[in-house]
């Protein structure tokens, strides 16, 4: 049986990008708090000034994640330095998002990025009319 392409990424299937994602967030603390902070940014307004999930969207933090995560991006946004225990946590729960952040991603650049991974070529988009720069 052939496995499917993931729809957002041609030529990768759904298993290997968000392999990819995880890999990089458990192991490039940009990454991870990237990630954390692209995730706090995308819940409500009401769930930022709260602290904590609030509403069954999808989108942000769950209920139990939330108050820790939350308080962590801020805490990134703010510059300042996270404890060695802050960034243990956010490497065992920051991956379990990484849909969402699939979802947010820069779609050629991370593109590219697989490819090189994988060590595939990527399928370079040309619209009709233009030269593709």
């Amino acid at each position: 049986m052939k496995k499917r392409d993931f729809e957002s990424f041609p030529g990768f299937t759904k298993i290997e990008v968000e392999s990819y994602i995880r890999m990089k967030l458990k192991e490039d603390q940009d990454w991870l708090k990237r990630g954390c902070v692209r995730i706090y940014e995308k819940q409500t307004l009401e769930e930022r000034q709260k602290g904590r999930s609030i509403e069954y969207n999808g989108i942000g933090f769950n209920r139990h994640d939330g108050p820790l995560m939350s308080s962590i991006a801020k805490s990134i946004k703010r510059g300042r330095q996270l404890t060695k225990e802050e960034l243990e946590k956010m490497q065992i729960i920051i991956p379990r998002y990484s849909s969402q952040i699939i979802k947010m991603a820069d779609r050629d650049n991370l593109e590219r990025r697989l490819a090189k991974y994988y060590g595939r070529e990527v399928k370079v988009k040309v619209e009709q009319g233009t030269l593709g720069f």
